[in-house]
């Protein structure tokens, strides 16, 4: 008995852990190429709007970073994530709030290797598609990359 409890209880956490991701709605919204030992320095990506959440990817290679920042549109700039990016493997980042508009991006990461490798952004813009839209880059960048069409056609 008292094992088919715990049997339960494990299985309710690791659904109720799962559920988050499971609700993700995830935009492809860019990539950074990533050299070795800091090659290029600091590499920096615009964002167009709020998120719900936010996705790293490695591509190529493992990357290991150093720091990867936000800063917000209020100015603030905050630590998301620091390790390693498995190849092929996504990596969900803990963003504080739950309105989360970051401007940009900055990466402090390399492959430590011969390597180059690529981060692939991946974000849930999902309910904030309005405000992407309405963003003052919409029409010169985020256009291009989602095709959300009109309102009447494709939202």
């Amino acid at each position: 008995m008292k094992t088919s409890r715990m049997m339960a209880l494990s299985a309710i956490l690791c659904a109720s852990a799962a559920m988050p991701a499971a609700a993700a709605n995830w935009d492809h919204v860019g990539s950074i190429d990533i050299g070795r030992h800091h090659e290029h320095g600091a590499s920096s990506f615009d964002l167009g709007g709020p998120i719900s959440a936010l996705q790293l990817r490695a591509e190529g290679t493992d990357i290991n970073c150093d720091s990867v920042e936000a800063t917000f549109d209020n100015g603030n700039t905050r630590q998301i994530f620091s390790g390693r990016l498995r190849e092929g493997r996504s990596k969900n980042v803990d963003l504080p709030g739950s309105r989360r508009h970051i401007s940009h991006l900055n990466f402090n990461c390399d492959t430590r290797g011969h390597d180059t490798g690529k981060i692939e952004i991946l974000a849930d813009v999902g309910r904030y598609k309005e405000d992407w839209k309405h963003g003052a880059n919409w029409q010169s960048t985020w256009a291009h990359v989602f095709n959300w069409g009109s309102n009447e056609i494709n939202d």
